[in-house]
């Protein structure tokens, strides 16, 4: 199937659209077709909890009963992201977030700093973005966040994965995340409750999700790293509470009580 192989290849997109593409594609495929996508999909994408969670939960639900689940979580983070931002603030991010984009458009900050996001340049995009909806954004090279920040009131990304340890996002989060600390400024992640899991992640794990060499450099040895880890104290966390009540509907009471998702789940493993 010619969308599950582009899908599987997607090095540009967050999970939040990979997970609802898939819902997408797959529903009504045949199920012994569906669960080998799924699994092709959960390998190349091995950091995103919000997917894994999905694709689980199409063996009970439809991709539109899931979809509105995550569509109430969603607008509850975006709704509690929003109250956080003053018109008054210049907030830094970086690569690119739905979350994020949806939390600005309601706040209407004065201006939004985007580091570009390299390799793939998501920041960019995500920059052009926001500019035709009106909001005022300067764009920079990634290593420029340590000058950046001087002139930001507050830093907000999004993210990929949330553990018990670490926030997983794209890589350069961690960098930012230590510079705010440096200045004193404040740095929220905002995402769902269907990206979070109990499942420990190491940081083998985000160092072994290699990518093309070649999309850094073609003639000298290079490292791409798409994501890294951030440590959970350098972050606060903007989310909603609906993983607990969607495991209880989904599973039951009484096997919530040893697998919420909110707790620790094989939902993400």
């Amino acid at each position: 199937m010619r969308e599950i192989e582009e899908l599987i290849k997607d090095n540009i997109h967050g999970a939040s659209y990979v997970t609802e593409r898939a819902l997408r594609i797959l529903e009504g495929v045949e199920e012994e077709r569906r669960r080998e996508y799924a699994r092709r999909l959960k390998e190349a994408h091995p950091l995103m909890p919000s997917l894994h969670f999905a694709l689980r939960l199409l063996e009970r639900m439809s991709s539109e009963e899931i979809l509105e689940l995550f569509r109430k979580a969603h607008e509850e983070t975006v709704e509690r992201t929003s109250e956080i931002i003053e018109t008054s603030d210049t907030i830094i991010t970086i690569s690119s977030s739905k979350t994020v984009k949806d939390a600005l458009l309601i706040s209407r900050p004065r201006e939004v700093i985007i580091a570009e996001s390299r390799p793939m340049r998501e920041g960019e995009r995500f920059a052009r973005e926001l500019r035709r909806e009106g909001l005022e954004v300067l764009l920079i090279v990634d290593g420029a966040i340590g000058i950046a920040v001087e002139k930001c009131t507050k830093a907000l990304v999004g993210g990929d994965a949330l553990t018990p340890d670490y926030l997983i996002n794209k890589i350069g989060t961690y960098p930012l995340a230590l510079v705010c600390r440096e200045r004193g400024l404040p740095f929220y992640a905002s995402l769902s409750s269907f990206k979070h899991t109990e499942k420990k992640i190491k940081i083998e794990d985000v160092l072994n999700d290699v990518r093309s060499p070649g999309e850094i450099s073609s003639n000298v040895p290079a490292l791409n790293l798409y994501f890294d880890a951030t440590p959970r104290e350098l972050v606060k966390v903007i989310s909603d509470a609906s993983v607990a009540q969607l495991a209880e509907r989904v599973l039951g009471k009484d096997e919530v009580a040893g697998s919420n998702p909110a707790r620790g789940s094989s939902f993400f493993l």
